[in-house]
């Protein structure tokens, strides 16, 4: 498949792997998106995972240096690892961990100012708490 983001047969147990197919996200709450990919897959044991990658950038403050990302469809289970991205002018450079929130949210933390309208990025292979509402 043209574009793919990866090759989920490195997961034990997936089905189907051959035929996974990428999705566009729709992400609500950063000020503009660059990118954002997702490829759902199920493992032979039933349960539900989301791979994905997604580029773009806040606009505002998040409270308490935590900001939440709203991945739209899709219902995360509670503390995932989320690999991230970030780098600006301000040589401000967060490379590390965010992680995902019961519920449609990946949340980041992070100390210091930060320029928000940079570009940020995430990686992620999580499991979800069910098939993503725009799956087929």
């Amino acid at each position: 498949m043209s574009g793919i983001i990866g090759y989920a047969g490195s997961k034990s147990g997936v089905i189907g792997d051959h035929n996974l197919k990428q999705y566009d996200l729709t992400i609500t709450s950063l000020s503009s998106v660059t990118s954002a990919k997702g490829i759902p897959y199920k493992t032979s044991n039933g349960h539900w995972w989301l791979r994905g990658n997604i580029i773009g950038t806040i606009s505002g403050a998040g409270s308490n240096n935590i900001f939440a990302i709203t991945v739209s469809g899709v219902t995360f289970i509670a503390n995932s690892a989320v690999t991230l991205m970030h780098g600006d002018a301000q040589t401000t450079n967060i490379n590390g961990q965010g992680y995902t929130t019961a519920g449609s949210n990946i949340s980041i933390i992070w100390n210091g100012v930060v320029d928000y309208n940079s570009i940020w990025g995430f990686s992620f292979d999580v499991r979800v708490a069910s098939k993503p509402t725009w799956a087929d």
